[in-house]
């Protein structure tokens, strides 16, 4: 080979790697609009982007907080004894409930209040249940004023209050309340004969709750009730109450979600 020749090397190009990239959020796109001088209409939509992307992440975050205070929440035991007539029972007090549940709340960024309002004689709660990061739920019932036991006016509307208080909490929670160990809130299978009329059923204000809640959804009286493997709403066992309310409340917010 002579001097004057050129020798020509070649070398082969690697081939294109694909790096992962971050994910830009919808606040990163509008930042970079803003940068560019972009119009209002695209700023508008980046900006409603945005704000869709933010309820998003804040309802994964109360999902997943809810799933930490079920996993953690002590159990809720029926401390106050009843008797009247011949009658006599146990259930837990709103006290009680608030006390057991609201640590376990605080430790998992939820916290919940409660709205009331009277209409057509009627007592009506409202229980919003909200995750710090801005998503929240509700569920609401009513009931007439409870003027059993001699109670006079204002009392028989503090009594229907703090019993609607009392379960509009537990069922937006899904908890329930039990005896002792060896309670199991209406999960084993039917007790035995004799001890059938031990069974607390829903008493008057809880009946009236769940005819309520039926109205409202345009439901089948009947039919839920075969759902709920119960022969009526006064023979529902008092444990089946919050999952009752839960079911229709259920089917009231789709119901509303689907309504043009």
């Amino acid at each position: 080979m002579s001097d004057d020749e050129t020798i020509y090397t070649t070398v082969a190009t690697p081939p294109a790697r694909n790096f992962p990239q971050q994910s830009i959020t919808p606040a990163q796109l509008l930042q970079i609009a803003v940068e560019r001088g972009d119009d209002l209409v695209k700023l508008e939509k980046l900006m409603d982007l945005q704000e869709r992307w933010e309820a998003k992440e804040a309802k994964k975050a109360y999902v997943t907080a809810l799933a930490r205070f079920k996993a953690v929440v002590p159990l809720i035991t029926k401390e106050k004894a009843v008797s009247f007539a011949n009658t006599s029972y146990h259930h837990a007090t709103l006290g009680n409930i608030v006390a057991t549940i609201s640590p376990a709340l605080g430790q998992n960024g939820l916290a919940f209040q409660w709205f009331t309002n009277q209409a057509d004689g009627r007592i009506n709660v409202r229980c919003v249940l909200t995750h710090d990061q801005g998503h929240e739920v509700e569920v609401s019932m009513s009931g007439a004023a409870d003027t059993s036991g001699g109670k006079n006016a204002i009392q028989a509307i503090g009594s229907t209050t703090s019993y609607l208080q009392r379960y509009t909490l537990t069922s937006i929670l899904g908890l329930s309340t039990m005896d002792g160990a060896d309670d199991d809130d209406g999960r084993a299978s039917s007790p035995p004969v004799e001890e059938a009329k031990a069974i607390e059923v829903l008493d008057e204000s809880q009946v009236s709750i769940v005819r309520s809640l039926l109205k409202k959804c345009a439901g089948d009286e009947a039919a839920f009730c075969k759902r709920m493997k119960v022969r009526s709403v006064e023979d529902m066992p008092a444990a089946k109450f919050a999952l009752a309310c839960k079911a229709l409340n259920d089917k009231l917010s789709t119901m509303t979600k689907e309504a043009p």
